[in-house]
């Protein structure tokens, strides 16, 4: 879908693609609206500029389907981007400005809950293993007993 506006896709394409991505947003597939989305961020920044509030718009719908696909540390710079924008343009108190302080208060609750799971040595499937080797398997984090039993063949 593409809506020319004097050779090349301008705020209503934009806006286009955002309405789409919103709907797939709404329909639970986030990445699929990701691309969408940010092709409309590109397109505000070509056609208004990248200091103009609808781009401060496009990066916080950015920010806000990353955070949604559990890449909050991504979002954050494009959400306090978003915000500075917003302050700088309508000022502090602008209810656009008040949603991005929000959503950003958000994203860095979720950025600083992101923890990668612990990762263990498991043998390959079918192996066999030893009771030592089965023990440090289940080994709880931190120390602690074992409650797995080994079969001895």
């Amino acid at each position: 879908m593409q809506v020319i506006e004097g050779g090349v896709p301008g705020p209503t394409t934009a806006r286009a693609l955002g309405n789409l991505a919103g709907v797939l947003k709404h329909l639970d597939n986030p990445a699929d609206a990701l691309p969408l989305l940010q092709s409309a961020l590109a397109i505000h920044e070509n056609a208004l500029g990248p200091e103009h509030p609808d781009v401060a718009v496009a990066l916080g719908n950015v920010a806000m389907v990353l955070k949604d696909l559990s890449l909050a540390r991504e979002a954050l710079p494009l959400e306090e981007r978003a915000a500075a924008i917003l302050e700088a343009r309508l000022g502090p108190d602008h209810p656009n400005a008040r949603v991005v302080k929000k959503n950003l208060e958000a994203i860095r609750q979720a950025a600083e809950k992101v923890q990668f799971p612990r990762v263990r040595p498991y043998p390959p499937l079918g192996s066999a293993c030893s009771a030592r080797q089965v023990s440090a398997i289940c080994r709880p984090p931190g120390g602690g007993e074992c409650e797995a039993k080994t079969r001895r063949r």
